[in-house]
């Protein structure tokens, strides 16, 4: 195959790829109900700032895991003064689902349709300093790293 063939197939391919994830994303009923009661609040963000966030997050989840700052909870509403203000990112840990950037109001809102969706979701600060682990077993898990 000649270079201008190979970069159209590539293309094609990338297409395809996005269509079967948006597809996937439609059919998922709870991902779907998070977003409608997110409303205008929300920003679906799009694949390449989306992999630009994931990038960011996988590579400071070694010092996520290490932190020795980490703080269990019993509730959301106990970090509410802290986070108050924030910008966040919403991350699942099922491929294919969406990056979210709402506010931290909104997180505490509609807590219940943000968490069913998946069964682990992060919500990380914009500076990538501060993380609220939902884990599978009901555990929240508040984690700040030092800045560098």
């Amino acid at each position: 195959m000649n270079e201008e063939i190979k970069r159209r197939y590539q293309e094609l391919k990338n297409r395809s790829r996005e269509h079967i994830k948006e597809k996937n994303r439609e059919s998922n009923i709870l991902l779907q109900e998070c977003l409608s009661v997110l409303g205008n609040s929300k920003m679906i963000l799009a694949p390449e700032q989306e992999r630009e966030i994931l990038d960011k997050f996988n590579s400071k989840l070694p010092s996520i895991m290490n932190s020795n700052i980490k703080k269990n909870v019993l509730t959301i509403q106990e970090m509410f003064s802290q986070w108050i203000s924030k910008q966040v990112y919403i991350i699942w840990d099922k491929e294919g689902l969406p990056i979210i950037q709402t506010d931290f109001e909104c997180v505490i809102k509609y807590i219940d349709e943000v968490l069913a969706v998946s069964f682990e979701t992060w919500v990380v600060a914009e500076d990538m300093n501060q993380f609220i682990q939902f884990d599978d077993a009901n555990r929240i898990i508040e984690i700040f790293l030092k800045d560098n």
